[in-house]
């Protein structure tokens, strides 16, 4: 919290409590969804694995790349993308 108090002023601290929790219920979910998926070379694991660790890399910065990618990967889980729509999604 200091980090970003020191370029935003105090009142983000509210909003970074809201990004924060509305984060940590989209890793919950994910860690469920990876857990439907056994098998570790399971293609929608293996993707949603991968856009796991994109969304915790981009973390707070890009909030809105971060949200959609968490529901990329609940809809990997369901087989309803296919990876060139993730891929153009990545690009914008």
């Amino acid at each position: 919290m200091q980090k970003c108090t020191g370029c935003h002023n105090s009142r983000c601290g509210e909003l970074l409590y809201a990004w924060s929790t509305s984060f940590d219920k989209n890793l919950a979910r994910t860690e469920r969804i990876l857990r439907e998926i056994p098998d570790p070379n399971d293609e929608r694991r293996v993707k949603s694995e991968r856009m796991t660790g994109e969304a915790l890399e981009i973390g707070f910065h890009n909030l809105r790349l971060a949200q959609q990618l968490w529901e990329k990967i609940a809809d990997v889980r369901q087989g309803k993308r296919q990876e060139n729509e993730t891929l153009l999604l990545l690009r914008k």
